[in-house]
């Protein structure tokens, strides 16, 4: 709202110190950055921008830290029926305006990414997590590549722990194990509580338990498991005692710093 609007950074600025000062231990910026907001000449705004820096800036200053949804799975940019996952293929045949495969005229998967990338390089100092396994989860090497040029960042899991399973299960175990220190679990599932939903709380919570318990047989496991995907048969990574706690709890405690004590 208002970027094209002088002191823009310092408004967002002084609303972060308000969010700060109540307890916010994170900043989230969502795929509308690149896909979506304009400037008034019509240009997609960019991660990278310069009008971001002061407020990328007045983060690391308050020892905070930028959460990123940058771009989409890979599979956005394809036709819908050569996605990897069925998940994606389902999300984009409901959600057209995200399908970038639709939109050749929009920055390419490539170029999203870059944007985030340069804005990292910008800005060393920043503690950041990569959401959705910062949109690299088609490729194990290319997260590791990542991780290997930014090791002070994290990646979250969430919703994307799917694409772990339709790739080589010894590799997907090793870059586990190798960067054990910078990934989170998540899921990506979003519990709110009241009177619209009320009726509906036991569903949801039966659903979220029914999918925090495969993720855990798939990390602590070796079962073969069968999934209702292009890549129906599966068998779990069963990581390390020690891997779990990290991915599970200790990394989330590192990487957002003041979350123990968050109001």
């Amino acid at each position: 709202e208002g970027w094209d609007e002088a002191g823009w950074s310092d408004k967002v600025i002084k609303k972060l110190q308000e969010d700060f000062k109540n307890g916010a231990v994170a900043v989230k910026v969502w795929k509308n950055i690149g896909m979506e907001e304009r400037d008034n000449e019509g240009n997609l705004i960019m991660l990278d921008d310069p009008k971001f820096d002061p407020v990328f800036q007045f983060i690391i200053d308050q020892k905070k830290v930028l959460i990123s949804h940058a771009g989409e799975p890979k599979n956005c940019w394809l036709p819908l029926d050569e996605m990897t996952v069925k998940g994606d293929s389902s999300y984009f045949a409901n959600h057209p305006e995200y399908h970038m495969f639709l939109y050749p005229d929009y920055p390419s998967y490539g170029e999203l990414l870059a944007a985030r990338d340069r804005m990292l390089r910008k800005h060393p100092g920043l503690r950041y997590v990569g959401c959705h396994l910062g949109s690299m989860e088609w490729d194990v090497d290319e997260q590791a590549r990542w991780l290997d040029e930014f090791p002070e960042a994290g990646l979250d899991m969430a919703a994307r722990i799917v694409h772990f399973k339709v790739q080589d299960r010894n590799k997907v175990r090793d870059f586990i194990i190798k960067y054990q220190d910078q990934l989170l679990y998540g899921t990506d599932i979003e519990i709110s509580y009241g009177p619209d939903n009320i009726h509906d709380m036991e569903a949801i919570l039966e659903n979220s338990m029914n999918i925090w318990l495969e993720d855990w047989e798939y990390f602590t496991s070796d079962h073969e498991m069968i999934q209702n995907d292009k890549v129906k048969e599966y068998q779990g990574l069963k990581l390390p005692l020690s891997v779990l706690k990290k991915i599970y709890f200790d990394n989330a405690m590192k990487m957002y710093p003041g979350l123990g004590q968050a109001n």
